[in-house]
């Protein structure tokens, strides 16, 4: 069996993934609101984030990102964010 990373603490993950989606120009509590993603999927966005072993390379990326920009190969919510993005595309 793999090693047993600690978990982000939920804050730092909440942030972090807010961060990553407005990096997409995305509105996670706008989305939220509009009903493009459910409150459950919004909580296990901040759950993957807070299990992922890539919290430094994310906050290095974060705090060099000039948005828009594409998301980290590494996101554990890459595959969300662009689903979202594509939506927001269709809308407009």
């Amino acid at each position: 069996m793999g090693e047993v990373l600690p978990l982000t603490p939920p804050d730092a993950a909440f942030w972090r993934t807010r961060s990553m989606a407005r990096n997409m120009d995305l509105n996670l509590g706008e989305a939220v609101m509009t009903e493009r993603l459910s409150v459950d999927t919004y909580a296990a966005l901040v759950t993957r984030c807070r299990k992922c072993a890539e919290s430094g390379a994310c906050d290095v990326w974060l705090a060099e990102a000039s948005p828009p920009r594409e998301i980290p190969s590494y996101c554990r919510n890459a595959h969300v964010f662009q689903a979202l993005k594509a939506a927001q595309k269709k809308e407009t």
